[in-house]
């Protein structure tokens, strides 16, 4: 099982992409020049991340923060409240102009304004990657490091954590990491508009050409901001909300909204408050599947009870969360969330800091909630990547270079682990 698939469903974010490159020194030397479109938008520079990152943090937007609208063409969207009521009123102002040029070339984009793709579903994206990662994990890990199965559930926790080891040096496990990776579109912040999907990396500079050439497009750059949008220097189909704006503030003022902050605040989620409950079905999903396809269902018994230890599974059996928890306590749990934190992070720790770091996590745990214990890890992990020298990993930026790191990744033995 490979990666491929999770790749193409990228939609228009090019960020990984072979054409990106190009595309960027072609924005920089003809298109997008600051003195001719001052109302840009740089989603690869300054604005890196917008709406997806803030205050160090991975956001994503609340449910509740959404709005549906429909388009002429009658296909449904979705964006933050204030942004849809921004982007009515910018359609609605440039419907009501017949005799502007925009709307002299019916066949122009802009005279239209059919909207392609905007909010991307974060739960919906991050169970296609499990589902792909986990076929990986059953079909091309556990093959090659336990071609005779597994006995117990301790030891298919101890092949979990190997291979989560082994594969988030390609691509995250963790959820909220996930969420910020290159893997998923900006599209997620709910601010971003686009009147195309699914442009080949290849067309991008035809593509882009083909929308600047337009007489109406230096008209549209100077009418979005009006409503508190500017367009994406890198792709000129796109639209994104700007909060710095005084015209968007005029919207989002509207939900009693007084700030940038105010917005990333009070309509955001922070994405690592619900990592360990993720992680948690992530590890239900993989071993149902396994006993599913190779294993019998039979009884279970109870082994120990100290701290980092849990039932034992006889044979191989379904679990569920209630069960799951009695053979995993919270402390392990804790334990195996910090493990995969630390590898996907990259981060170089002592065993000994290691174990201070998961009583420390366990203790604020018990004394407050699971929230503040992992808070205590996302900033520990924050400060220990600012304190070291990191290895620069190759970016990825084609299916089958990833393909190939994959398959030579799995067919060597996995690296020197922590005690898990």
């Amino acid at each position: 099982m490979r990666f491929n698939e999770i790749i193409t469903r990228q939609n228009t974010d090019l960020s990984t992409t072979s054409g990106s490159y190009e595309s960027l020194k072609y924005y920089d030397n003809n298109i997008m020049q600051i003195e001719y479109y001052p109302y840009q938008f740089d989603g690869w520079r300054d604005k890196k991340n917008y709406g997806v990152r803030y205050n160090k943090n991975i956001i994503y937007p609340r449910k509740n923060a959404l709005k549906t609208y429909v388009n002429d063409n009658g296909t449904r969207q979705q964006n933050l409240l204030f942004v849809v009521d921004a982007f009515r009123e910018l359609k609605s102002f440039i419907k009501e102009r017949v005799k502007n040029e925009i709307n002299k070339n019916s066949t122009s984009i802009y005279s239209r304004l059919d909207v392609r793709e905007s909010y991307v579903d974060v739960d919906e994206l991050y169970l296609r990657h499990l589902n792909i990662t986990g076929n990986t994990f059953l079909n091309v890990y556990m093959p090659q490091y336990a071609p005779n199965g597994v006995s117990n559930i301790y030891e298919f926790a101890k092949h979990f954590a190997k291979f989560a080891s082994i594969t988030t040096k390609i691509a995250p496990l963790n959820r909220h990491l996930f969420i910020g990776s290159s893997f998923v579109p900006d599209a997620i912040n709910g601010l971003t508009i686009s009147f195309e999907t699914g442009i080949d990396p290849l067309d991008v500079v035809t593509k882009a050409n083909s929308y600047v050439a337009q007489d109406v497009f230096k008209n549209f750059m100077e009418i979005a901001p009006r409503f508190g949008f500017n367009v994406d220097r890198n792709f000129p189909w796109k639209i994104v909300a700007d909060l710095s704006s005084p015209s968007m503030k005029n919207f989002y003022s509207a939900y009693s909204l007084k700030s940038e902050e105010d917005v990333f605040e009070k309509l955001y989620h922070k994405a690592y408050t619900v990592d360990i409950i993720s992680l948690k079905n992530v590890f239900l999903t993989f071993w149902n599947k396994y006993v599913q396809e190779v294993a019998a269902v039979s009884s279970t018994k109870d082994i120990g009870s100290c701290a980092h230890s849990f039932g034992e599974i006889t044979t191989l059996n379904f679990l569920d969360e209630k069960l799951f928890d009695h053979y995993f306590n919270i402390n392990w749990q804790i334990r195996l969330y910090l493990f995969i934190r630390i590898s996907e992070e990259k981060v170089n720790i002592s065993q000994n800091k290691f174990e201070t770091m998961h009583e420390n996590a366990c203790k604020i745990n018990k004394i407050y909630n699971l929230q503040k214990s992992t808070e205590y890890i996302n900033e520990q992990l924050e400060l220990l990547k600012n304190t070291q020298i990191q290895e620069i990993y190759h970016d990825l930026t084609s299916i089958n270079e990833l393909d190939k790191v994959m398959k030579q990744t799995l067919l060597t033995t996995p690296p020197e682990m922590l005690v898990f």
